[in-house]
């Protein structure tokens, strides 16, 4: 049996590849973390790849900045090399 690699690619920036992993499973697909790519990631890869050890501003940060912590950055509001802005919901007033 041939046995192909693969990467799930996702634009949600909300989970992290093990929460996202948990969620999948309850619905029988099962993706393990390391095989899940998503947005946070690739912007924390981004970033490391600008300036490896820097400082964000990370709004909406509520999964983001674990991907970027992870890079060795620092994630704070006071004089930050970038900034990150997150997934957002729109709400209706």
């Amino acid at each position: 049996m041939l046995k192909r690699k693969y990467l799930v690619l996702t634009n949600n920036s909300i989970y992290t590849p093990r929460d996202l992993a948990h969620r999948l499973k309850t619905i029988g697909l099962e993706i393990p973390p390391e095989r899940l790519f998503t947005s946070a990631l690739a912007a924390a890869r981004f970033l490391q790849s600008q300036r490896p050890t820097g400082t964000a501003f990370v709004h909406r940060r509520e999964r983001a900045d674990q991907a970027i912590h992870d890079t060795g950055y620092v994630i704070t509001d006071i004089n930050p090399d970038y900034v990150v802005l997150g997934e957002t919901k729109l709400v209706q007033l």
